[in-house]
């Protein structure tokens, strides 16, 4: 099998579409967390739960605000979260990548910054700025999912197949995957030391949002990220 043909069948069968609820509204789920568990063995590791708070406990929000959010935490997290530095003739970021491809793109979506125009951004990952693209077009946020809409602002994280398939075959699309949640978790942690509430995003209609962003076929939409500056 072809490994463009592998990702893109996925991709084909995982999109979002309006009429969703309609025609697949999915089966009963528990929505207890219950973890995996093996027979007790005299070769247990029995170890007293450690109670230091190295980091936050993830607490996601559909709180929306008024109040605008200065530019400087936009870029805060930004660079603290995905910037490329470098350093001879090698990059490196605050992320694993595989292959030190970097195949993720950012598309920074202001909506409620102070002195800034609304619009839709692309991040350069090496120079740390935005560049404008276009107006603000929020079509390709389902109902379910409007709280986005009355953020502060949101990134769009996509990637870029092309290299990470040439490398390593059909896989580098998990690998790209991977990539994404590994930059997510920066975001979080990052805006969690900020104060800026936070709540990442599966759902969205990546048909529209290709349009809007007028992507290649090689770059793909994989995640969404919103921020709130919520006193």
């Amino acid at each position: 099998m072809k490994d463009y043909y592998t990702y893109e069948y996925y991709l084909m069968n995982s999109n979002n579409y309006e009429s969703q609820l309609l025609h697949a509204p999915g089966r009963e789920y528990s929505s207890i967390p219950v973890s995996k568990s093996y027979a007790s063995h005299p070769n247990d590791i029995i170890f007293e739960i450690c109670n230091e708070k190295l980091i936050s406990s993830v607490r996601s929000t559909r709180e929306t605000t008024e109040k605008k959010m200065e530019l400087r935490n936009v870029f805060r997290i930004l660079h603290t979260s995905y910037l490329l530095e470098k350093e001879d003739n090698d990059f490196h970021s605050y992320n694993p990548s595989a292959g030190g491809l970097y195949p993720i793109e950012f598309y920074v979506f202001l909506l409620n910054i102070d002195n800034v125009k609304s619009a839709i951004y692309h991040y350069h990952r090496e120079k740390g700025i935005l560049s404008y693209i276009r107006e603000i077009d929020l079509d390709f946020i389902p109902e379910t999912n409007k709280f986005v809409t009355k953020s502060n602002f949101f990134i769009v994280m996509t990637g870029k197949v092309d290299n990470i398939l040439f490398k390593y075959g059909s896989r580098g699309y998990r690998y790209l995957l991977i990539e994404a949640g590994h930059i997510g978790q920066n975001l979080k942690i990052v805006s969690d030391y900020l104060n800026i509430k936070n709540r990442a995003i599966g759902g969205f209609y990546e048909k529209k949002l290709v349009d809007i962003l007028q992507l290649p076929k090689t770059e793909i939409p994989l995640y969404l990220y919103c921020f709130m500056d919520i006193e």
